[in-house]
């Protein structure tokens, strides 16, 4: 017989998560520069300065000041990019609705990509939401009902018992020490790490607004930063916690503080210290004491910011819902469709 209510419950967070992702709209702006794509969800730089790009076409590679597209892969749309060290050389882990691939790569060349699936993995669940590969090299896949980790050719789930199908993980980032901050949608945050002493993974308490200062329970993006403290985007501001004990030292920034918008999509620092905030109607800059915003008036490609990576030479590259922006030494760039 069916489960009618499993089903209503999966029916329910389609529609929230697709809500959650989807809070901008697109813009028709007129295109100045040839791109495939037109959101783009995630941007990942690896070490020879290759930027990849996952978008709703599938995952692009720049390189030489050329986009090469690899829809021939098949993903669908590529929400989330993270990196994976291997002895043949080197790896992304590509998040799409349907799977996650692990793709080998020479420079912006994608030399093969393996499909891991509920039926071929020990993946909990098709739909990847988010990827991350922590300081340990174990992978961790955040789904609609719980999250999955590979480590060393060994899967492992945890569903929370119930309370991540409730609630998904739809963030992630990890400390230095191998945990794992998970992002739901309205549980707070899950700390989550891979133990080899019971060959599983083990949990600590949750931070949420009944024991914290989180402005929400919807967690939208996280940032570790190099001290380990932790930045968490919301729909109503960012959370700033700088040690591991739930209640101590949490800060709230908003828009009363000098942030453009509430919703926080996207957080990183840059190498003097800086924050950087993607929000839903622009970009916010804090290096501790001064706000700086900008918006499509100063250069920004589109409001709506997904996700933000900075290259080796110091320049600031945007995901945004219709291309990426780029901001180098104050010289603005968009690639749109």
């Amino acid at each position: 017989m069916l489960n009618l209510s499993k089903i209503f419950n999966r029916l329910f967070i389609a529609v929230l998560l697709s809500g959650l992702f989807d809070a901008c709209k697109n813009d028709d702006s007129s295109p100045e520069n040839k791109f495939p794509a037109r959101k783009v969800s995630s941007i990942f730089i690896d070490g020879q300065g290759v930027v990849w790009a996952g978008t709703d076409i599938g995952i692009l590679s720049y390189w030489n000041n050329e986009w090469t597209s690899f829809e021939s892969l098949n993903t669908g749309e590529v929400v989330d990019i993270a990196d994976q060290k291997a002895n043949s050389g080197s790896q992304l882990w590509l998040a799409t609705a349907n799977s996650a691939q692990l793709a080998d790569y020479k420079v912006n060349e994608i030399t093969s990509a393996k499909l891991h699936t509920t039926s071929t993995s020990g993946l909990i669940d098709n739909q990847i939401s988010a990827v991350l590969t922590d300081a340990v090299e174990t992978s961790w896949f955040a789904t609609p009902t719980g999250i999955s980790l590979l480590n060393k050719d060994k899967w492992y789930s945890e569903d929370g018992f119930g309370d991540l199908e409730l609630h998904p993980v739809i963030s992630m980032a990890a400390k230095s020490d191998g945990w794992i901050f998970a992002g739901t949608t309205g549980l707070g945050v899950g700390r989550f790490k891979y133990d080899s002493e019971i060959d599983g993974i083990s949990g600590a308490s949750y931070y949420n607004t009944e024991w914290t200062t989180l402005p929400s329970d919807t967690i939208l993006c996280i940032y570790v930063d190099k001290n380990n403290g932790q930045w968490f985007g919301t729909p109503k501001g960012v959370a700033f916690h700088a040690v591991w004990e739930t209640k101590k030292e949490w800060k709230v920034y908003s828009v009363s503080n000098g942030l453009i918008n509430n919703r926080v999509q996207a957080i990183t620092a840059d190498a003097a210290g800086k924050l950087w905030f993607g929000t839903a109607s622009g970009i916010s800059s804090f290096d501790g004491q001064i706000w700086k915003n900008y918006t499509v008036a100063d250069g920004l490609g589109n409001p709506c910011v997904n996700d933000i990576a900075i290259d080796g030479e110091g320049a600031i590259w945007f995901a945004t819902n219709n291309g990426i922006s780029v901001l180098d030494n104050f010289i603005w760039k968009t690639f749109t469709k």
